[in-house]
């Protein structure tokens, strides 16, 4: 099984209203389960929350093997590529690339033990790294050549 997972606060409610629609019928189309969280449980800084946030579902839904993250400023416009066209069991984490380098926005992580080792690892960082500007996203652009 597959999942869809993404994040809001109350400040951008309005966007994940819009965002979310397309991500709920991308999941109901592939019988793709699909979660939202809209709190600060597992870090006031908004990447390490999410990272928190992925690691718990991972943990308690061990029937999802793959885990499509997208933050609530993106969203899914192309119904038609399922998660199984974007993944490779070679690999547990799977990012996309920008214009700037790699972009934490939207990726897909395995639940196995070398992906959840990967977002623990992520974690770790915190302390060193809660005040970059990408947060997370810049603990794996330095860290890239180590996994």
């Amino acid at each position: 099984m597959y999942a869809v997972a993404s994040i809001n606060l109350p400040n951008y409610q309005d966007l994940a209203d819009v965002t979310d629609a397309p991500k709920q019928e991308y999941c109901q189309r592939y019988g793709y389960k699909f979660f939202v969280m809209k709190e600060n449980k597992y870090s006031n800084i908004m990447g390490f929350n999410k990272i928190g946030y992925i690691l718990d579902l991972l943990q308690s839904n061990p029937d999802v093997e793959w885990l499509l993250f997208s933050e609530c400023d993106a969203t899914i416009t192309n119904l038609t590529v399922s998660i199984d066209d974007k993944i490779d069991n070679d690999y547990h984490f799977i990012a996309s690339v920008d214009r700037l380098n790699i972009n934490a926005g939207n990726f897909l992580v395995r639940n196995s033990e070398q992906g959840r080792a990967y977002l623990d690892m992520i974690m770790s960082h915190e302390p060193q790294y809660k005040t970059a500007e990408w947060a997370e996203q810049q603990v794996i652009i330095d860290t890239i050549g180590d996994y």
